[in-house]
């Protein structure tokens, strides 16, 4: 879960504001193998992932990742 966190932080420091971020679970890509959460931007068709899968399901509770990224005001698709 740091890592979702820290790609977080990473990307604002690049200037993203935290309604154009959105954590997805998936496969980022049609050609990723690995399935995962993972960054994406917001736009006004959908979201573009943004990172490449950070890390896997089993290392996320995700009640805990729920409230930290509502407390953040970054919308979340899992």
């Amino acid at each position: 879960m740091n890592k979702i966190l820290e790609a977080i932080e990473q990307k604002m420091k690049m200037g993203y504001s935290s309604i154009q971020l959105e954590v997805g679970f998936g496969y980022p890509s049609e050609d990723s193998e690995t399935e995962g959460f993972y960054l994406s931007k917001l736009n006004g068709w959908g979201a573009t992932p943004i990172t490449d899968v950070l890390c896997g399901e089993e290392e996320v509770n995700d009640q805990e990742l729920i409230a930290i990224l509502d407390d953040m005001d970054i919308a979340h698709n899992f």
